[in-house]
């Protein structure tokens, strides 16, 4: 009978644990819900925001201030949500000013994928400084994949959006060129070499790899001109090169250059209705 009694204690003891965790877990997902529907409706009319809650769910939540940018000093709030029909992804950037965060960029943009967003924070433009870039959209071809860059910038203590970016698959920093690079797969492959001015990406330089050869182009103003053709044993059609010229190939695979020295994030969030977080708080 004691032997029973100590079965049944230890049961108790276990089934009260899996019940702390589980209120814990709903605990913190209320919790990130609340700081995604702060973030969204932020600076939205009190009408509007009461509307928009009524159709809005939260499906990922990222937030970084030990990172980006000025560590410390600067903070980014990324949410993707679903909105009626459509899906979106909301960015709001930060600046601690007299210790507080004041609002300093509001993005907003549809989002076409089924997955997540994927931030990745990693310096796009050399300044030692951590920029982010996000998942944007899903390209015809599998390998190709495309995302939109925000670079922070000093001077205006802000986070800007390089508009062009989604036109530049499987970008990457380049530190010998100092430079964007990108690399678009088709039945052959192109490799683009970028600077970034204002908001946007401005080739200087490219590589069309083909069967036969790779032929080196410069840029001028949107002009390009052939310098010269590669057939030696560099070329080959889906080579990825780390200098235009002359031709440089990586050693290694360059899906892990393109994300040295990165730092990818899992997400939180799931795709239930704000009625559900209401009902998961009232438990």
């Amino acid at each position: 009978m004691k032997t029973v009694y100590q079965l049944c204690f230890w049961i108790l003891i276990v089934l009260t644990g899996c019940q702390e965790k589980t209120l814990k877990k709903h605990q913190s997902e209320s919790k990130q819900s609340l700081m995604a529907e702060k973030e969204i409706t932020k600076e939205t009319d009190a009408p509007m925001k009461a509307e928009f809650l009524d159709s809005l769910r939260i499906r990922e939540y990222f937030e970084d201030s030990t990172r980006i940018g000025c560590k410390g000093r600067s903070k980014i709030v990324v949410a993707l949500y679903d909105f009626k029909d459509t899906t979106y992804i909301g960015i709001n950037f930060y600046s601690k000013r007299n210790k507080s965060w004041k609002l300093r960029n509001k993005y907003r943009f549809d989002f076409d994928l089924m997955n997540s967003m994927q931030p990745v924070l990693t310096d796009l433009n050399g300044d030692g400084l951590k920029d982010i870039h996000l998942r944007s959209m899903e390209a015809v071809i599998g390998a190709n994949q495309m995302r939109r860059l925000f670079v922070y910038s000093v001077k205006g203590d802000s986070l800007v959006h390089l508009v062009n970016s989604h036109d530049y698959p499987n970008v990457a920093y380049n530190p010998s060129l100092k430079c964007l690079e990108c690399h678009k797969y088709y039945s052959a492959s192109n490799q683009a070499f970028g600077r970034i001015q204002g908001d946007s990406i401005i080739d200087f330089a490219y590589i069309e790899n083909r069967a036969d050869a790779s032929y080196v182009f410069t840029v001028d103003q949107g002009q390009p001109t052939l310098i010269y053709v590669d057939s030696s044993e560099l070329s080959d059609p889906y080579a990825r090169f780390k200098n235009y010229k002359p031709l440089v190939r990586y050693r290694y695979n360059p899906s892990e250059y393109t994300f040295e020295e990165t730092e990818q994030f899992d997400v939180g969030g799931t795709a239930v209705s704000y009625q559900k977080w209401k009902e998961r708080l009232e438990i």
